[in-house]
């Protein structure tokens, strides 16, 4: 069976119409006003996640994800600390608009974050979704950087 992967790309923030920066990162995340980080989450499904879910079927039974960090340069960041607060928008945002079922531990049991290196002109965190656990074993050894 051809499964489809869906691929989506998300920045690693975002500036408000006042030019303030907000990083989709736990830290950010942990310490933000309800109301700020309710805005973010609606900000990120509508104006980011759905135009990329639009073409996409709905995926019924189990999924499997992987989210891969670009960085923009050699500063330190903590790979989850960004990728935590995409998958829980993401995975939402894919409830919200019918991909899949529901984002629980029946339903999306596997979610990977690696770091893909560094990405000067796009730092990113690129997301794959599929009921194929094979294809996302392998887009996760496609994608992590490592030093050898």
């Amino acid at each position: 069976m051809n499964k489809q992967v869906i691929k989506s790309t998300f920045p690693l923030g975002f500036r408000t119409p006042k030019g303030k920066w907000l990083a989709y990162s736990g830290s950010w995340y942990r310490n933000a006003h309800f109301f700020e980080s309710n805005n973010l989450k609606v900000h990120y499904t509508e104006a980011l996640a759905a135009p990329q879910l639009k073409n996409h079927s709905p995926m019924s039974g189990v999924v499997y994800s992987l989210f891969v960090l670009y960085k923009a340069n050699k500063r330190r960041l903590d790979t989850d600390n960004y990728t935590t607060v995409h998958k829980k928008f993401f995975h939402d945002a894919m409830v919200k608009h019918k991909i899949i079922d529901d984002d629980d531990t029946d339903h999306a049991p596997l979610q990977i974050s690696v770091y893909g290196g560094i990405d000067k002109e796009n730092p990113r965190v690129d997301i794959y979704v599929t009921q194929d656990l094979e294809k996302i074993i392998k887009l996760m050894r496609e994608n992590l950087w490592t030093t050898n």
